[in-house]
């Protein structure tokens, strides 16, 4: 197997058979049907008569099952008939639950099918994901989620997301290098891989495997490997049943001994020891906690959770210690601004209104605070994208993302902003710089835009907007305003 990170970019084209400028359409098509699609396999396949006698795979549901065939045999048709519409109740609610949580899976990954940007006949097109091969050449932009794993062949102040495989949550810097030791994945920063978001910056990349190959996939492919564990309410209701079954055996048992002991008919006390046998298992039970079970997933439906197995619900409630990563955080991932310091005042961003001091603010009429935020949506790369059942996602660094929120909340147009002051050129963030900027055309003259950390800003800067017009900046008010930061 080739070590694509350990060698030169030339060679990993050469090696795939491929070029920089892509893949001709008719090979892409041939790559296709050698590779497969590139998507992950599930080796579970959903089999409605599968869900269906998974529903009886249950200690109390095997006594049951016996004591229809004892009741049978015993001619207790009634009794028999009652336990069966039980049997069947019971395994019929559990089957529509799972098939209808099993379908609504199905529907959910058939709408996010995601898109890449590929370059095939030297021309850069949009594909399905599905439809990547080893040997494409992807452009990555901010906000894309790679789809494939990947060797970096350009990169332009490239940073990802890496959490879904190495745990990670801080942006991970990525350059086209080679990386001679066998490293482990974090290692690699000369490779994508699938899963993982790009947060800043751009790159060209050529696939080097797809679907179940990648480095995920192989993941996906041990979770597949695991047998489910029975749930704690599944253990408790097995040796419930078990104990249940074992005292109506021996109370059976002796009162068969007792009778013909005393001289009863043979025959008779063991029809009498077979009913009471029946009649003492809670054939109700099973029921009962299926119909509660499917109450608590339908409520947690409403809540926006999907829950395929209805034992699941039991076990979420059972929870009594999360094991989370080592900050002891659970997050999203995302930021919101909560204050905003300007021209001495802070202001407080609640809901989709800003407020100083408890009061509404109408941010135009408050110059030096709408100049702020237009600074942080021109100095940005955060961009907006249409999707479903929403009206726009904001894609792009979170700290942009943050930014660019705030200003919807406000009412302040971005793009009128943006189509009004053009982008000429971006100074990128680097760790000595400490700040990005963006020069754009103004109407009489051009003007950079700039954020980043507050020490390097006030470093930089000569003038203050206040109320009352624009005032030189002494080195103590810079020491001021880094105290208030």
């Amino acid at each position: 197997m080739v070590e694509y990170h350990s060698i030169k970019k030339e060679e990993v084209i050469k090696n795939l058979d491929s070029q920089v400028s892509g893949l001709e359409e008719s090979e892409a098509k041939r790559r296709l049907e050698e590779y497969g699609l590139n998507e992950l396999k599930q080796i579970y396949k959903v089999s409605p008569i599968k869900i269906f006698f998974k529903q009886f795979n249950n200690f109390l549901i095997y006594v049951l099952l016996a004591a229809i065939v004892i009741s049978l045999l015993i001619r207790h048709y009634i009794d028999a008939s009652v336990i069966l519409v039980i049997v069947l109740l019971n395994a019929s609610l559990g089957f529509f639950q799972q098939y209808k949580a099993e379908q609504s899976i199905i529907k959910l990954k058939q709408l996010f099918i995601p898109q890449a940007k590929v370059f095939r006949n030297n021309k850069l097109q949009l594909i399905s994901s599905k439809e990547v091969v080893p040997g494409d050449i992807i452009l990555f932009e901010e906000g894309d989620k790679v789809l494939a794993d990947c060797r970096i062949i350009e990169a332009e102040n490239l940073e990802l997301n890496e959490a879904v495989l190495t745990g990670e949550s801080n942006p991970v810097e990525k350059i086209d290098t080679i990386i001679k030791q066998d490293g482990i994945i974090s290692e690699r920063i000369n490779m994508l891989y699938t899963g993982t978001m790009v947060v800043k910056g751009k790159a060209k990349a050529i696939v080097v495997s797809t679907g179940m190959e990648t480095e995920f996939g192989k993941i996906a492919l041990k979770l597949q490997e695991i047998h489910l564990p029975e749930t704690p309410m599944q253990k408790k209701l097995d040796k419930f049943a078990k104990q249940v079954t074992l005292i109506a055996i021996v109370l059976a048992g002796l009162l068969f001994a007792l009778g013909t002991f005393y001289g009863e008919d043979k025959f008779e006390m063991l029809l009498t020891a077979i009913v009471l046998a029946v009649s003492a298992i809670p054939e109700g039970l099973p029921a009962i906690i299926t119909i509660t079970l499917a109450m608590a997933t339908n409520k947690m439906l409403k809540g926006n959770v999907l829950i395929r197995r209805l034992p699941v619900a039991e076990t979420l409630g059972s929870i009594t210690v999360i094991c989370s990563d080592k900050t002891g955080t659970m997050t999203e991932e995302k930021m919101r601004v909560v204050e905003v310091f300007c021209n001495n005042k802070l202001y407080h961003h609640i809901g989709s209104d800003i407020a100083l001091a408890n009061q509404r603010v109408e941010i135009d009429k408050e110059k030096e605070l709408f100049n702020l935020v237009k600074t942080s949506i021109l100095a940005s790369n955060a961009r907006f994208e249409e999707c479903s059942g929403c009206e726009y996602k904001i894609i792009g660094d979170p700290t942009e993302q943050a930014l660019v929120s705030l200003a919807v909340d406000l009412g302040v147009n971005r793009k009128i902003l943006t189509e009004l002051e053009p982008r000429i050129k971006e100074i990128s963030f680097s760790s000595e710089r400490k700040m990005m900027s963006i020069l754009r055309e103004s109407i009489r003259r051009n003007v950079l835009y700039s954020k980043g950390a507050p020490s390097s800003i006030l470093d930089k800067a000569s003038f203050e907007f206040k109320e009352d017009g624009i005032f030189s900046i002494s080195p103590r008010r810079k020491q001021e305003l880094k105290r208030t930061a």
